[in-house]
């Protein structure tokens, strides 16, 4: 067991064998690193502690038995992370998991997962927009704007997890046992609106039952269309945007975007999918995304609040119901302990 949660920690840190070594003043060398992780070798209580300190977790980390494997995680074909940064992401997530489901069993909240669109088959966009209608209904959202698509997912059972990671990764999916889980970079809180966007794009890819083999381009496709159609179902589009136009105004996008809580670019692609405007209009509106600088950094901005929340309030609720301590609450948040109590406010 110790040499599994070892190599997980080493991974979560973003450390080889040998880098873990230097950052350890050679206290150990990277060929004993190795024998621990392969159980030939066991640290003293020197190391032990060393080993805490260097990769910030708890010594009690390296003995616990790690209880789910995340399965099905895939990092988009474009992907331009490199092995190092996924790994360390998925051991993050996976670590995420584990303190979640262990404060769930604390709190004695059980969480069966049931999936909202079983046995619905996409293959065309047409399958997305009836699926997205039936979806919207059946969790009684109305046709209206989505006020936080974090929120309701993580009221689903959904775990949402916010992770640091270098910009080019926006999410990923996975399933930890039967959990669904949805993996985000923090940087998206500087847009909102793609982090809504990638959050249902991943929604997507966990639910959805697409039958396109083999095109990987065209899965990646209908979940954007997802997402875009849940955030502005059919009928909300033709309101908002109105049906066919042979032109249309900055103005009117940003008032779009900044009520619905979608991009203007995701708003103009739905427009072209429903043949609302000319793909030659398309194409123009492309070529002035990338003249201005936009594709990045577009006009508008939606004012919303899209935040994982769930499991920091558990933990909090487990401390003032007094089921756990302060030092077991920070070690299930991932926090120093002195980080937590000035942060935890009870009323």
């Amino acid at each position: 067991m110790f040499g599994k949660r070892l190599k997980s920690a080493r991974k979560m840190a973003g450390l080889s064998m040998q880098t873990l070594a230097d950052k350890m003043d050679n206290v150990i060398t990277k060929q004993a690193i190795s024998k621990y992780e392969q159980n030939l070798m066991k640290p003293d209580g020197r190391v032990l502690s060393a080993l805490s300190k260097v990769m910030d977790v708890s010594p009690d980390y390296f003995f616990q038995a790690p209880e789910f494997q995340i399965k099905n995680i895939e990092f988009r074909k474009k992907s331009r992370l490199n092995v190092t940064d996924q790994n360390r992401i998925k051991e993050l997530s996976k670590s995420f998991i584990e303190r979640n489901e262990e404060l769930n069993d604390l709190l004695q909240i059980r969480c069966e997962f049931q999936s909202p669109v079983k046995n619905r088959i996409v293959s065309a966009f047409e399958d997305i927009d009836r699926i997205v209608t039936e979806l919207r209904s059946q969790w009684k959202l109305g046709e209206w704007a989505l006020p936080n698509v974090v929120e309701l997912l993580e009221s689903k059972g959904i775990r949402i997890f916010e992770v640091d990671a270098p910009e080019m990764f926006y999410g990923l999916s996975g399933w930890a046992d039967a959990n669904p889980m949805i993996v985000i970079n923090k940087s998206l809180d500087n847009d909102l609106c793609r982090k809504r966007f990638t959050v249902l794009h991943e929604f997507a890819h966990l639910f959805l039952d697409f039958r396109v083999p083999d095109q990987p381009r065209l899965k990646e496709k209908l979940c954007h269309y997802f997402a875009g159609a849940f955030l502005m179902p059919y009928n909300i589009f033709v309101r908002e945007f109105g049906a066919r136009r042979k032109g249309v105004t900055l103005d009117e996008l940003i008032r779009i975007k900044e009520n619905f809580g979608i991009s203007i670019q995701a708003i103009m692609a739905r427009a072209n999918a429903l043949g609302m405007i000319s793909a030659q209009k398309f194409q123009r509106f492309n070529i002035w995304i990338n003249k201005y600088g936009y594709r990045k950094n577009e006009p508008g901005q939606y004012c919303g609040a899209e935040k994982a929340s769930r499991f920091q309030s558990l933990i909090n609720r487990a401390v003032t119901e007094e089921i756990i301590s302060m030092s077991k609450a920070a070690t299930l948040a991932g926090q120093p302990l002195a980080v937590f109590r000035r942060n935890f406010n009870q009323i």
